[in-house]
């Protein structure tokens, strides 16, 4: 799946503007689990990135489309980076804290190992995961790229409960699952 460019072309047309579903959950990730450095997977355009640095934390992000990023320099956001979920240009246990939230969703289930394998690659404590178990139901930007990707029916393209993605994580990393807190996974690097 050539994630690149799908959501370069939906960013160009405005897609997740103003919006990151994670920032809701910031202010209980840090109070109930200290921590320096965080590393945001999927960062959009660096809103959660710039939320946790306004609270003084080590914060970098990382997104597949070079217009989100473009979006996070524009707002004077540092430390957002092009890179994918795949191939996280870190080295290892270089974050205290990777979160990310509904991204996972929108790979393909061949993809799902290889992001979670680099998520806990770099980091050295925890993982937070925030993923929709539903298809989107907002059609519109399908419908906008329909023309370029036919075969697109959903940008959900791994549905899954809960379980299937803590065995994931417990299956393709050294972790172990903690708690979930309303839709937030939580999980411990051994």
């Amino acid at each position: 799946m050539d994630y690149k460019n799908l959501y370069e072309d939906l960013y160009q047309l405005g897609y997740q503007k103003d919006i990151n579903i994670g920032v809701k959950y910031i202010d209980w990730i840090i109070s109930h689990y200290p921590f320096n450095s965080i590393l945001d997977v999927g960062c959009a355009q660096g809103i959660a990135v710039q939320r946790y640095q306004e609270k003084g934390k080590d914060a970098y992000g990382i997104d597949v489309a070079p217009t989100a990023i473009e979006l996070s320099k524009e707002r004077k956001i540092k430390n957002c980076f092009v890179a994918s979920a795949t191939k996280i240009p870190f080295d290892d246990s270089f974050f205290d804290v990777v979160t990310t939230s509904d991204v996972l969703e929108h790979l393909t289930i061949e993809d799902v190992p290889l992001a979670i394998k680099e998520m806990i690659r770099v980091s050295k404590r925890l993982i937070f995961l925030r993923v929709s178990k539903f298809p989107e139901n907002n059609r519109t930007w399908i419908n906008k790229i329909q023309y370029k990707y036919p075969n697109i029916e959903n940008l959900h393209l791994t549905i899954k409960p809960y379980h299937f993605w803590i065995k994931q994580f417990t299956t393709y990393g050294n972790c172990r699952y903690i708690k979930r807190f309303e839709k937030i996974l939580v999980f411990e690097k051994k």
